[in-house]
């Protein structure tokens, strides 16, 4: 219990202060609504997944609209998470990415820890440097690649059995559960994942090859146990993508004139004359500790051919791109690059054991220097730019529309149409994007976009312009019908004046003016979002309950599958990447079953998925005859001088830290 306290501890601070990090910029910039240009995206894939199911919201979209049905991961999270906690999907979009931010950190220093055996407190300077990394940020801002972080925790999580499969076959089952499950968060990031294990068995093929020469099986060796495990996850995460959850992977419209604008735009973040150097400082360090023979060595041997690969894989992505100029989107390349970080920070941890042989002092510096340094940088680049994409007005004037449709009497299942003014592909896309978020998740599958005036509208007509004959092509076919069609002040300002002052009797709370379609019976009011002022310290509850809430979900599972080689603090950091992923799968199983994942249902989901963790853990440790025992062997019990630590008897002070499994 000691121990589990400690590790409790340990866990509860680093997540108290890479929340408040993250969290602290609303009440700071005064930010209303969720930060990332795709955080209204975010928003109506979950409330529209609630409304009719995660494996139906792409059916009746018109085809402008692309709800990224391979990517079920946020709103299944979303959903479950505001069911729980009894607030809105706006909500839990706000503080998502904050939390998310900590899953990653918190997963890395499990990963480094877990696998090298450091002492305790390193875990944790890991999980905060991993946390405010330059890479996290980049993720965060400006787009807000919340898919793509849901997905990096849990391949993070996943590296902790693929290292343990090449010593103990009972690693696999949780290294494919694990690796599937991402690929079912994020099947293109999975590609990266798999291209980097499969450069990483390459690196093992010599070795490999003398193994099975010399008489071992050639499944157990470790180029055969790496291939293993990435095609079972692709097996894994391909049925329950395609057996299960059974809409496919559908082909979204990119725009390649971008990749270039948006990969200059972010290779300044990453700080690369910084983050590179520590990085080699990592690669260094993992050679020397890699060499000779016993379980030390072997495991920073795997480390380092883990996380070079997955720098090459970026860098190939990168290459691809500027220099062969193939369709890559290079900025997502190194928006995963999270390998960086990771070696960037067990070099340090490395200087700072150099330095801790001739002075203690000398090491403890080397961290709180490297920390102070870390949380400077993020601050500077957080608190910098960062910003909502999202306009508060035009996502009142959205429910607005929604009302005025129901005071009406239109249908939920009629179409209608939204008119903005002429504007770029990104702005009328986010425009809609908002809208989605905005309306009632009904009548989200039945809103048609025209681009143009309300004049050119009721002519049947687009824009000579190549963003309103696109968006035409989908409402061409209803044109014909007379839907009502509206034009909102906050998405269409000059129009919007024109037409309001030449029909003032269409006008509905200044914000919105029929072009189209019935008067309402009677007064129209917008039900709200949420969206305005909120206080900081309920935003902070909402955040750290549903790291809470997470990790309780995971607990049980990384226990029962993870418990004989990790550590308590180990198994509690990696606990809510582990929540991730059996929350995604047990969600779109229960959705498929029937169950919305909105209210009870989806409460429900949560509740039965740690409860059966719970379960899970207990009937494994009974199956074992007890729970196992961690020792310190006098070999490990002096690595802190091997590189793992500030000084000399920093282990021991972390009480019993350096242990690994008898």
């Amino acid at each position: 219990m000691r121990r589990w306290t400690a590790a409790g501890l340990l866990v509860g601070v680093v997540g108290v202060v890479v929340l408040a990090f993250f969290l602290s910029i609303y009440p700071i910039q005064r930010y209303t609504v969720p930060i990332g240009w795709d955080a209204s995206e975010y928003l109506w894939r979950t409330r529209l997944a609630q409304a009719v199911g995660v494996s139906r919201i792409a059916e009746p979209l018109p085809s402008t609209a692309h709800p990224k049905t391979g990517r079920p991961g946020y709103p299944v999270v979303a959903a479950t998470l505001s069911s729980v906690l009894h607030v809105s999907p706006f909500r839990v979009t706000m503080v998502m990415g904050s939390v998310l931010a900590l899953a990653i950190g918190l997963a890395a220093g499990g990963f480094v820890a877990g696998v090298l055996k450091r002492p305790l407190w390193q875990l944790g300077v890991v999980a905060l440097v991993v946390s405010l990394s330059p890479s996290v940020i980049a993720l965060m801002k400006p787009e807000g690649y919340l898919d793509t972080m849901l997905a990096a925790a849990v391949f993070l999580a996943a590296s902790i059995p693929i290292a343990l499969s090449l010593e103990s076959p009972g690693a696999i089952i949780p290294a494919v559960a694990l690796l599937g499950a991402g690929a079912v968060i994020h099947w293109s990031f999975f590609i990266l994942i798999g291209g980097t294990l499969a450069l990483c068995a390459l690196m093992y093929l010599p070795a490999s090859w003398s193994r099975w020469r010399n008489g071992e099986s050639l499944f157990a060796t470790p180029s055969a146990r790496i291939g293993e495990v990435a095609v079972g996850g692709a097996l894994f995460g391909a049925g329950v993508l395609f057996g299960v959850l059974g809409n496919g992977i559908p082909v979204n419209r990119t725009d390649v004139s971008e990749f270039d604008k948006k990969l200059r735009r972010d290779v300044p973040k990453y700080r690369f004359p910084i983050t590179l150097s520590l990085s080699a400082l990592g690669i260094a360090s993992l050679a020397v500790e890699g060499r000779g023979s016993g379980e030390r060595p072997r495991r920073s041997r795997f480390m380092l051919a883990f996380l070079v690969s997955w720098c090459l894989v970026v860098l190939a992505g990168v290459v691809a791109r500027v220099l062969f100029g193939l369709p890559v989107a290079a900025h997502r390349f190194l928006s995963f690059g999270l390998a960086i970080p990771i070696l960037g920070i067990v070099g340090v941890l490395w200087l700072a054991g150099l330095a801790g042989r001739t002075a203690k002092v000398l090491g403890v510096a080397v961290v709180v220097v490297a920390v102070a340094g870390s949380v400077a940088l993020a601050r500077q680049e957080w608190f910098t730019s960062t910003k909502p994409f999202v306009d508060p007005a035009q996502l009142r004037q959205a429910a607005l529309a929604g009302a005025y449709l129901d005071a009406a009497g239109v249908p939920d299942s009629a179409p209608f149409v939204v008119i903005i003014g002429p504007q770029g592909w990104n702005d009328v896309g986010l425009m809609g994007h908002i809208l989605r978020a905005g309306l009632p998740p009904e009548r989200v599958p039945h809103l048609y976009v025209y681009v143009g005036t309300p004049e050119s509208f009721l002519a049947g007509q687009p824009l000579d312009t190549a963003v309103s004959r696109f968006y035409f092509q989908a409402v061409r076919p209803i044109v014909g019908q007379h839907p009502p069609a509206v034009v909102l002040r906050s998405f269409n300002a000059k129009p919007f004046g024109t037409w309001a002052q030449a029909h003032p009797d269409g006008v509905i709370a200044d914000a919105l003016a029929i072009v189209d379609g019935p008067r309402p019976a009677g007064e129209v009011a917008a039900a709200g979002l949420g969206v305005g002022p909120f206080s900081w310290w309920k935003l902070g509850l909402i955040g750290t309950a549903s790291a809470i809430l997470l990790g309780l979900v995971g607990l049980g599972w990384a226990l029962a599958m993870l418990r004989r080689w990790l550590r308590p603090a180990e198994l509690l950091a990696i606990a809510p990447a582990v929540g991730i992923a059996v929350l995604v799968v047990l969600g779109i199983v229960a959705d498929r079953l029937g169950i919305r994942l909105i209210g009870t249902g989806g409460a429900l989901v949560v509740v039965v998925a740690a409860a059966a963790g719970g379960v899970l853990a207990t009937v494994m440790a009974r199956r074992r005859g007890q729970p196992p025992v961690e020792r310190t062997s006098p070999e490990r019990a002096s690595a802190s001088g091997n590189g793992s630590g500030p000084a000399t008897g920093a282990a021991s002070a972390a009480g019993d830290g350096a242990g690994v499994p008898a």
